[in-house]
């Protein structure tokens, strides 16, 4: 019984994986390439506690990317002031070229220029 629950346990993770099996990016250098349907995931360096987020800095070619969702991980532990990660899912709806352009931004800061920018160079075959 008790190898019972493990397999079952462990077909449940892998499932889950399978699902929300995205591989994560944070590297712009090197081009994203995906097939159309296919859901990728941008995880960011962010620091909360210092009032900046990441932002999308254009307007996201919505005939090619899609933004899903956005998420705020805090670190582990209760270190005060530490960094967390911003995760940012989106989706690949039709075939093209296309840039997701990032800002790291205090969003109250309207005229302020982003302390950081990052552009991804997506290709959705």
């Amino acid at each position: 019984m008790k190898y019972f629950i493990v397999v079952i346990m462990i077909i449940l993770c892998c499932s889950g994986m399978a699902v929300a099996g995205q591989e994560e990016y944070s590297d712009p250098a090197k081009p994203l390439k995906f097939a159309i349907g296919q859901e990728f995931t941008i995880t960011l360096k962010s620091n909360r506690t210092t009032g900046y987020q990441w932002q999308l800095a254009e307007a996201l070619n919505e005939g090619i990317v899609k933004l899903i969702i956005t998420d705020y991980k805090r670190p582990e532990g209760n270190l005060i002031g530490a960094g967390g990660k911003e995760i940012w899912i989106f989706k690949a709806v039709g075939k093209g070229n296309t840039t997701i352009t990032m800002g790291y931004v205090r969003p109250w800061e309207k005229e302020a220029a982003p302390a950081q920018i990052i552009v991804f160079r997506v290709v959705v075959n």
